[in-house]
């Protein structure tokens, strides 16, 4: 939720957090995992642990301790129970609330619970497509995409398919905004108002929903009577900055607020992550708007369908780089990141034999500690990561690069460092 400040997050770097670019379900440290289309992100920063909505695994991963696990799910279905046992179909969204994770089951038209043993409920929706407000067990939704849950525990939902937003309160479902099954851009009351593929959602503490209409390239919002205002966007699908109605969005998806009271916005089809504060400002931050996947300074890194987006208590912005398969980050270049201890310190990094053309080995003094390494290439994208890592070095296997000169970046407990490394 929203905590009010006074100045934008100075972001100055992207880089990957997690996942190594290839498409997969792998558990293990952050390097070497693997996801399949990651989108919505959650995280409780009391704990230090993110969630992520690995869609295409149908599975919930859960991030501590640097480590990469499968809280729930892994197989294409639809089932309640725990772990492995439970079945989802492309979850979509998820937020932290209480304890618990919620869900959006796209796939399956339903709401689903999670607890930290991994135990997996559905609370809404019967696996159906269809408008039906009412108790739980017979409402129905249409794909919904995104999920977010206010303090008192009441429930908000992108219901993507019938253009509307509903709200789950004491088990029973309603529809808050939105003409159930009818499409269209209109600002009002209720049903009177009008969507086009609503997704991303965001609660501040006003208790006022903030909407990303997708298809209209727009950000509503909707306050606690239920009336649609506009926050920011013209309807013109194209990605310019600018000040509410002058600005315009390439179809924008998820939403998560900062700490200083701006709203973080994913362009997934412009490949930007732009930023909106409470007067409509509308900023890019992140992204040259080429589609790749390219990690280095704010506007020079490329993305490739940014969808989940979530901000840590540190302001550091984490992504799901949906067709890259893994999750980014966004952040000062030093900052210390969600799972990851203070980076600060420089290490020297020794590297042997160099040049090389097999394998490499990369070490640096100091405590044990466990340590991301990259090795990035001459235009700054991330090709590698060590695939054998102990606690004070890491092997990179360099035998399929093209010859030239990259950076070996180590990532570590109280540790940053580079050298170069040339491939001949």
């Amino acid at each position: 939720m929203l905590s009010i400040g006074a100045a934008a997050q100075n972001y100055s770097w992207v880089g990957t957090y997690a996942g190594d670019g290839i498409s997969g379900l792998l558990n293990g440290p952050l390097d070497v995992a693997r996801f399949r289309t990651p989108y919505g992100i959650a995280i409780d920063d009391s704990a230090g642990v993110m969630y992520v909505a690995d869609a295409e695994n149908h599975c919930i991963r859960r991030i501590q301790n640097g480590i990469v696990m499968t809280l729930a799910g892994g197989v294409q279905g639809d089932q309640d129970g725990q772990g492995a046992n439970a079945r989802f179909f492309v979850p979509t969204g998820v937020f932290y609330h209480d304890g618990y994770v919620y869900v959006s089951d796209n796939g399956n038209h339903r709401i689903k619970r999670i607890d930290q043993a991994g135990n997996v409920v559905t609370i809404a929706g019967t696996g159906t497509p269809g408008t039906a407000d009412g108790p739980g067990y017979v409402a129905e939704f249409y794909n919904p995409v995104e999920v977010s849950v206010r303090q008192d525990g009441v429930i908000f939902i992108s219901d993507y398919g019938n253009h509307t937003i509903r709200k789950i309160e004491n088990g029973n479902v309603t529809t808050i905004a939105g003409y159930p099954g009818m499409s269209g851009d209109q600002l009002g009351t209720g049903t009177n108002a009008r969507f086009n593929r609503p997704t991303g959602i965001a609660l501040d503490t006003l208790d006022n929903l903030y909407v990303a209409d997708q298809m209209n390239h727009k950000i509503k919002v909707i306050s606690p009577a239920n009336v649609v205002s506009l926050m920011a966007g013209n309807g013109v699908q194209a990605s310019v900055d600018g000040i509410g109605a002058a600005a315009s969005f390439t179809r924008p998806t998820y939403l998560a607020w900062d700490p200083t009271g701006g709203l973080m916005v994913a362009e997934w089809m412009g490949d930007l992550i732009r930023r909106v504060t409470l007067q409509g400002l509308v900023t890019t931050v992140a992204g040259s708007g080429q589609t790749g996947y390219l990690d280095g300074p704010v506007l020079s890194a490329m993305f490739n369908a940014p969808y989940g987006i979530a901000v840590d208590q540190r302001g550091n912005a984490y992504i799901g780089d949906k067709e890259n398969h893994v999750v980014r980050y966004l952040a000062k270049q030093n900052e210390s990141l969600l799972n990851l201890p203070d980076r600060s310190a420089t290490a020297s990094l020794i590297l042997h034999p160099n040049p090389a053309n097999s394998t490499a080995t990369v070490s640096w003094p100091g405590p044990s500690a466990p340590a991301v390494v990259e090795l990035i290439d001459a235009r700054g994208a991330r090709v590698q990561a060590g695939v054998r890592r102990y606690a004070d070095r890491a092997e990179l296997d360099v035998a399929a690069l093209p010859p030239g000169l990259y950076t070996v970046r180590l990532q570590g407990e109280g540790l940053m460092g580079t050298v170069r490394l040339v491939r001949d």
